[in-house]
């Protein structure tokens, strides 16, 4: 039996959750011992996967920072501590601490950049898990996250190179050997990419191996289309995102069969934007149905929810709120999977958008390709395999 911390250090949503409860569950069954350290204590506690693990508060910078929009990785993790070298060496030193105090085998790092630093000051095994995104090219300087516009590699380099410094002051203020780059410190014994090449940040790596999602559940409710002719239309968005009103009433005025999953809409929200043909509900519905029935789905590019639905067959319209998200849009309208929406007078046409992805069939047809190309993908059997390589490598 050995001894193994997960942790999860930066970005939102449950797809961070999901992926440590369902690799740390594979390892539980093989009877190790698990500890979650978590950005968000209160949504790990109140998450049923995660039922009966221990679960500690992972060390974060809380403060934020009003910095220009970031162009690499590099420059993304000023916003979390690494802007001030005195910060970082504090971040660094916690979760020295926790590491210390876990004493694991192994330490399974989910978007979490500085517990490998820390891991690797204690001299602690480690494996990264997580898409494209959370595990950067190995490239010096790093690649720019803003492919849709000219970054110049100058300012690439300049961003990195700010960043290593502060790094590389802290790692050697703790006794460690300085970095030559800041890919290095995604240097493991293996990096688990559960994603696959068409839906990467950075686009394909040769000879990467894509280990695909670990979540193509078919949970929540069969959909109950509203009436109507034409191509049916599904929308996955939330009302906090921006210009959910504007993009609904765009939609209804498109007349399509259209239903809308909004988990924070309100009974005043269904009522003023629902239509005989656009229905609006809180309830989960299962993807695999949607994608199977839908012409097209609308949503914000997040990477689990977009292959979930390419990966049933159904295109995409993409409406990023994040970087991260117009990334992963990027990448798969290059692909011709998915249009997405631009800002026309600071307000998205995404009816332009759902139009043309519904008038052309090359689209579904694209779609529908690359859901054969992976029909034979098991997420379970990949999630047992990335267990036992997790335990190989705790034992080395």
């Amino acid at each position: 039996m050995s001894r193994i911390l997960c942790a999860w250090e930066l970005g939102g949503g449950a797809g961070h959750l999901h992926h440590l409860a369902v690799i740390s569950d594979a390892l539980r069954r093989r009877d190790h011992e698990v500890t979650i350290a978590a950005r968000d204590l209160v949504t790990a506690a109140r998450f049923a996967p995660l039922a009966g693990f221990p679960l500690l508060q992972a060390p974060l910078h809380m403060r934020g920072s009003r910095l220009p929009s970031a162009i690499n990785y590099a420059e993304l993790l000023n916003r979390i501590g690494y802007l001030d070298a005195g910060v970082l060496f504090r971040l660094v030193e916690a979760w020295r601490g926790l590491i210390r105090m876990a004493r694991p085998d192994l330490v399974v790092a989910e978007h979490s950049p500085t517990a490998l630093i820390a891991a690797r000051l204690e001299g602690a095994r480690r494996v990264t898990l997580g898409t494209g995104f959370e595990q950067p090219p190995r490239l010096a300087p790093m690649p720019t996250i803003q492919p849709w516009r000219a970054v110049e590699y100058a300012d690439l380099a300049r961003a990195e190179n700010q960043v290593l410094e502060r790094v590389n002051a802290v790692i050697v203020r703790h006794g460690g050997t300085a970095l030559s780059a800041l890919h290095e410190m995604f240097e493991v014994t293996e990096s688990f990419l559960l994603t696959l090449a068409e839906f990467d940040h950075y686009g394909a790596r040769d000879g990467a191996p894509y280990w695909g999602p670990l979540n193509l559940t078919r949970a929540g409710g069969e959909p109950e289309w509203p009436p109507g002719e034409g191509g049916r239309v599904f929308v996955y968005y939330r009302v906090a995102y921006p210009h959910f009103a504007d993009t609904m009433r765009q939609l209804a005025a498109l007349g399509l069969p259209t239903l809308v999953v909004a988990d924070d809409a309100g009974p005043a929200h269904i009522r003023e934007l629902g239509t005989e043909r656009l229905r609006i509900t809180t309830e989960p519905q299962n993807l695999g149905s949607v994608a199977r029935q839908a012409a097209v789905a609308v949503c914000h590019g997040g990477a689990g929810t977009s292959m979930q639905l390419v990966l049933g067959g159904c295109p995409l319209v993409v409406l990023p709120v994040m970087v991260e998200q117009a990334q992963c849009g990027y990448r798969l309208a290059r692909a011709g999977l998915a249009v997405g929406a631009q800002a026309k007078d600071g307000v998205r046409d995404a009816a332009a958008a759902v139009r043309r992805v519904v008038g052309e069939p090359a689209y579904a047809g694209r779609a529908r390709a690359v859901a054969a190309r992976y029909a034979g993908l098991d997420p379970t059997a990949q999630a047992l395999r990335i267990a036992e390589r997790c335990e190989r490598a705790a034992a080395s």
